[in-house]
């Protein structure tokens, strides 16, 4: 049986803070919807100071069911 852990919250929360060293201590993989979104920022360049496109951007990074609300042109 395959094992999760899912650290969930409001932005500004600490997700990212509790979730790494967490994974670390369980020696699980950690995949961080901010790790996917820097590497999409990356890549695609949007506007800086932009919290809508980001917002959007973090929503194409979950994945498909958010495509709808995703929209990024």
């Amino acid at each position: 049986m395959r094992e999760v852990v899912l650290v969930s919250g409001p932005p500004g929360a600490g997700k990212s803070a509790l979730a790494v060293p967490l994974a670390a201590a369980l020696g699980f993989p950690l995949l961080s919807k901010d790790v996917i979104k820097e590497a999409l920022w990356d890549a695609m360049a949007p506007p800086a100071g932009d919290p809508a496109w980001s917002r959007r951007l973090g929503g194409a990074a979950m994945g498909p069911d958010d495509a709808s609300e995703a929209k990024l042109g």
